[in-house]
C-alpha cells in the first residue's frame, strides 16, 4: 500500500505548539504514515526581514519533535530540510513536485488553513496544486466551511463535491487525465497561536511558557543575542 504522507510548510520562525498540535491531529485524524515540517528556505509571501536563518529555523523544529524531559519524540512527524538547497523563492509548486520525483508512489496530502486556500490565485501557480497532491484544509481562522465551499465552486467549477470519508466534514474531487485527488476540509481542535504572537511576546520581554515546546524556548534563551539581532 501506498504511503500516506502529509506535507506542512511554513516559516517556523519560530515553530510554536500550534504547528505541532496541528500535525499530530491531521496526522492521527487522516491515518497518515508520517506528517513532515518543511521548513521555507524564503518565504515568497512574507517579508524577509525578522525572519531567523534557514539552520536555526529547521534546528528549532527538530527540538520541537525530539525527545526530551523524559518524554519520546513525537511520534509520526519528521522534518524534511528540502528547502535548504533551493535558491530563490519557495514556492509550494516546487516543493510538491519535489515530493513527487522522491516519492513516487506516496499519497500526499499538503496541509493549509481556510484563509490560506483563498489566497491560492496568489501563489505561484496556486490553482494547479490540487492536482499534485490531496488537499487537507483546517479552519484556522475565520473562514468556515461555507466560504471554502464558495471559493472551490467559483475557482474549480470542475471539481465535484463527494460524500467525505469520516472525519472530514466536506470533501471536494479533482479529477485529471493521469490522477484524482480530493480536498478534505477537516476541522482539528485550534491552539490560537502565532509566530507573530510568539515574535512580539519575546521583544516585549513576556513569558513565553506553553506557546513553544520547553527545547525550543530553552534553545531560543541560550542564544539570547542572536534572536534579538533578528526579531528587534
Amino acid at each position: 500500500m501506498a504511503a500516506r504522507i502529509g506535507i506542512l510548510g511554513g516559516s517556523f520562525n519560530p515553530v510554536h505548539v500550534g504547528h505541532v498540535r496541528l500535525a499530530i491531529e491531521v496526522r492521527e485524524r487522516l491515518g497518515l504514515e508520517r506528517v513532515d515540517l518543511a521548513p521555507c528556505s524564503l518565504p515568497p509571501h512574507k517579508p524577509a526581514a525578522g525572519l531567523l536563518d534557514f539552520a536555526l529555523r529547521k534546528r528549532l523544529v527538530e527540538l520541537a519533535l525530539a525527545a526530551a524531559d523524559g518524554l519520546p519524540a513525537v511520534e509520526g512527524l519528521a522534518v524534511n530540510a528540502l528547502e535548504a538547497a533551493r535558491t530563490g523563492p519557495s514556492y509550494t509548486y516546487d516543493t510538491l513536485l519535489h515530493y513527487r520525483r522522491t516519492e513516487p508512489a506516496a499519497q500526499l496530502f499538503f496541509i493549509l488553513g481556510g484563509g490560506d486556500l483563498l489566497t491560492l490565485p496568489q501563489w505561484r501557480r496556486g490553482l494547479e496544486l490540487p492536482w499534485l497532491a490531496h488537499f487537507v484544509v483546517v479552519p484556522r481562522d475565520v473562514h468556515d466551511l461555507d466560504d471554502v465551499a464558495a471559493f472551490i465552486a467559483q475557482t474549480w467549477p470542475e471539481a465535484t463535491a463527494t460524500p467525505p470519508a469520516p472525519p472530514a466534514t466536506a470533501a471536494w474531487t479533482f479529477s485529471a487525465p493521469a490522477a484524482s485527488t480530493q480536498l478534505v476540509y477537516l476541522p482539528v481542535p485550534r491552539l490560537d497561536i502565532s509566530g507573530t504572537q510568539v515574535r512580539q511576546a519575546w521583544r516585549d520581554g513576556k513569558s513565553l511558557r506553553y506557546m513553544l515546546p520547553a527545547a525550543v524556548e530553552r534553545e531560543l534563551i541560550a542564544r539570547r543575542e542572536e534572536i534579538d539581532a533578528v526579531w528587534r
